[in-house]
């Protein structure tokens, strides 16, 4: 049954996220356009995560969200994932969404991000972690308030607005009820798992199949509404775009392995834990997504 609900929650984010095109990538693009409502949805999606620990503490369910003291690594990280999300075009969920309306050349980013992980592990780079304990029930009362104000601001709002914000914090709180059935559910936990399970004389935790169907209805989910709404479309990549996407791959996976997650991991699973490291690199792959812009729209670049 649990895992039934699991597939079912994971089923609805693929197909919410792929129906409002969720990226943090398009996000920073559009904030700088002047429409800074789509980015600020996104880093605010998470509000309702105070629905999944209320639910936790009701029913005395084991919660333990990604909450480390920030340090330069996850500033790093943050960084560099961002700056291969730019030149990727889409970035950790995104990239599936992507995928799953037929742009073949996602393939070579999830590649180049598994391959990342696996240099990093090779070069023995590790981050000196400090766990944080939980943030107490005040925290999460906040969090309520600010979701009951956004809520309010979005019914009150035009059917734009409404349809964008209450996408966007259904997501966090599907988010949020999944994990309390699978911690380690997001694309990019799973992409962390299968790097430990190449890696020889491994002894970090790998993956397991619940984690590989939950993906496979994330996807699901995304290819119906790629199909609802006409976007489905097989493309094959060039050799010139294979490689730019695989070396933004390796960019992102080195930057998540620094990181412990990309920026579906950050949003849904460390700031909603209240994690300093969260909040240190969601600022970080926001900055290096807007440079990574800048680079990509450069004269020498478009030269090449």
């Amino acid at each position: 049954m649990l895992t039934f609900i699991a597939l079912t929650l994971a089923f609805t984010i693929g197909f919410i996220a792929q129906k409002i095109g969720l990226c943090m990538v398009k996000g920073v693009r559009l904030w700088f356009e002047g429409d800074k409502s789509f980015l600020l949805a996104i880093l605010l999606s998470s509000t309702l995560s105070w629905v999944s620990v209320f639910i936790a503490y009701q029913f005395q369910l084991p919660l333990s969200f990604n909450t480390y003291q920030a340090n330069l690594s996850f500033f790093v990280g943050g960084l560099l994932f961002g700056l291969g999300a730019a030149f990727n075009v889409a970035c950790g969920i995104s990239t599936f969404n992507k995928l799953s309306q037929g742009q073949g050349r996602m393939l070579f980013t999830i590649i180049g991000w598994i391959i990342g992980w696996i240099l990093l592990s090779h070069i023995h780079v590790q981050a000196d972690l400090m766990a944080k304990m939980l943030p107490d029930y005040l925290f999460y009362s906040g969090f309520a308030v600010v979701s009951l104000i956004l809520m309010i601001w979005a019914i009150r709002g035009n059917k734009q607005r409404f349809t964008l914000w209450f996408s966007m914090m259904s997501i966090g709180v599907l988010a949020g009820l999944l994990y309390l059935i699978e911690p380690k559910w997001t694309p990019s936990q799973l992409l962390q798992g299968i790097t430990h399970q190449l890696l020889p004389n491994n002894t970090q935790a790998t993956f397991h199949a619940l984690q590989v169907f939950i993906l496979l209805a994330l996807i699901s989910g995304m290819i119906l509404a790629a199909f609802k709404d006409g976007t489905f479309k097989v493309q094959v990549p060039s050799l010139k775009q294979s490689v730019i996407h695989f070396i933004a791959g390796i960019l992102m996976g080195i930057g998540a392995a620094l990181a412990l997650g990309g920026n579906d991991t950050q949003l849904l699973l460390a700031l909603p834990g209240g994690s300093p490291a969260g909040l240190v690199t969601i600022i970080a792959i926001l900055i290096g997504i807007r440079m990574g812009q800048l680079i990509r729209r450069s004269k020498w670049v478009a030269a090449h």
